[in-house]
């Protein structure tokens, strides 16, 4: 039997609070030790690891079969068929590991990084723990319970990177401090999660209903792989290793940023729509504040990056890393659609739409490949640009269909994101602030001014916006303009239907 009773549910609120709290943990943790390492290890090992991570990602999503988010979708699932899912996705995962070890000199040498083979086939050792973690994973969250979740991403990641990580780097082991973390993590992970929530295991039901959901959440999660991938591959194949570990490295601050903040919100907001699932006023409400939260969190720091990218990867990697710097802009730039994208590809699950989004992601695949290979002819800054674009390609049809299938309207657009853009230019105008001072003689200690100053903006923005010192006439002017040109957004796309 689970562990926790099963009438204990959490509130969305205190799964949220706690799941930002494990993430601003976790992002503190992060950019301490994995910069540490970083600037110990160099691009080249992070190269090798980014190969091997196009494989191993791909492969986790045929491993997992959808099985842990139908887990989550359906509420009302037995303990027979729980267990069921359980044993289902534990074979598939060992099935999935035997193959990639088998298998792994064909997918290295197709990425034209041979020597990655050995790090493929160490790393797929973790297949079965993801596999037992998913499914404990997926019994905490549909109950909104963050809490254990986090406690244990955060012991893990710190027993892993910054316990292992850190003394296999100093001693000079290289490209294994990085893969030998990662299975360190992943068995702690698996462990506290456990000891927490100890799926059903006798009796298993073959889980039909679980398996045919679960397989359009494959096919999507496959697309949005090859969406994601593709910037990897072409890197690869084109560029090499090196310059691959160079977007990677930089990837610490751009699009590591979009699950960071933006995941912990659509972790929730998945089980929330399934619950409100048939209540329109609260499932609009949800979306609404969902778009508020990413808006107000993630714009300021995107804006922030693209506006002054020089200062950023000078100051968290060093003087010598500048020639990376020019990446930084269209990779910020990027980051705000994609997380844009993974909120809506969590939208329409929650809304029991998986098949508009498949068709979403599917259809701009050929867009995606079109606008990378003809980029990547040129130099690898121009092929970033081309990155950014296809992921607003992206953006823009997942905003279209949702739009035209009634999952959100151009009002809950207006409403969401518009209060963002205020903070976001405060923190902007007080970052640039910071850094034109230069008479700190650091680039460290100018960077911390900067995003001392750009979070004081970012407060002085919200509390501006929001408080009783702007006149109510202003704030009901906003707010009429704002609902004024949605309504007239909607009739524009109901007479197109």
């Amino acid at each position: 039997m689970i562990a926790e009773p099963k009438e204990k549910q959490h509130s969305a609120s205190s799964a949220l609070i706690w799941t930002y709290a494990g993430v601003t943990v976790k992002i503190v943790c992060q950019l301490g030790i994995g910069i540490a390492i970083a600037r110990m290890l160099g691009p080249e090992p992070y190269g090798l690891v980014a190969t091997s991570t196009i494989i191993m990602s791909l492969c986790s999503l045929l491993a997992d079969g959808g099985i842990s988010a139908s887990l989550i979708h359906h509420q009302d699932a037995s303990d027979q068929e729980i267990a069921g899912a359980f044993w289902a996705q534990l074979s598939l995962s060992c099935v999935v590991a035997i193959i990639i070890v088998w298998l792994a000199p064909v997918f290295v040498g197709w990425l034209n990084a041979p020597d990655a083979r050995i790090i493929v086939q160490v790393t797929a050792i973790a297949f079965p723990l993801y596999a037992v973690a998913s499914i404990s994973t997926a019994l905490l969250r549909r109950k909104l319970n963050m809490k254990i979740i986090q406690i244990s991403m955060i012991c893990s990641y710190l027993f892993g990177y910054g316990a292992v990580g850190i003394i296999l780097a100093t001693k000079g082991y290289g490209v294994w401090s990085l893969v030998l973390s990662q299975l360190a993590q992943a068995g702690v992970n698996v462990i506290i999660l456990l000891f927490a929530v100890r799926p059903p295991l006798k009796s298993p039901a073959w889980p039909k209903r679980m398996l045919g959901y679960g397989g359009w959440v494959v096919l999507n999660n496959i697309t949005a792989w090859s969406h994601g991938n593709m910037m990897n591959i072409a890197l690869a194949r084109v560029f090499g290793v090196v310059a691959l570990g160079q977007f990677n490295r930089l990837g610490l601050i751009t699009k590591d940023t979009v699950p960071l903040i933006g995941g912990p919100i659509q972790q929730v907001l998945f089980p929330v729509l399934s619950r409100t699932a048939g209540d329109n006023t609260r499932h609009q409400q949800v979306i609404r504040s969902t778009f508020q939260l990413i808006g107000l969190l993630f714009f300021p720091a995107m804006l922030i990056m693209f506006l002054f990218p020089h200062e950023i990867v000078a100051g968290v990697f060093g003087a010598k890393f500048l020639d990376d710097a020019e990446m930084l802009s269209p990779l910020a730039l990027a980051a705000i659609g994609s997380i844009f994208s993974s909120t809506m590809s969590s939208i329409f699950f929650g809304s029991g739409k998986p098949k508009i989004q498949w068709f979403v992601q599917l259809s701009t695949l050929p867009l995606t490949a079109i606008a990378l290979w003809y980029f990547s002819q040129d130099t690898i800054i121009i092929l970033c640009w081309g990155f950014s674009l296809s992921i607003w390609m992206r953006a823009v049809v997942n905003l279209i269909t949702a739009i035209f299938s009634k999952v959100i309207t151009a009002t809950d657009l207006f409403l969401g994101f518009g209060p963002a853009i205020f903070p976001a230019v405060a923190a902007a105008l007080c970052a640039w602030f910071g850094f034109s001072n230069t008479n700190l003689g650091s680039a460290e200690l100018q960077l911390l001014l900067a995003l001392a100053l750009a979070i004081i903006g970012w407060l002085i923005g919200i509390g501006l916006l929001w408080s009783s010192t702007i006149p109510s006439s202003i704030r009901i002017k906003i707010s009429s303009l704002a609902k004024r040109y949605s309504l007239q957004f909607s009739r524009l796309t109901k007479r197109s239907e």
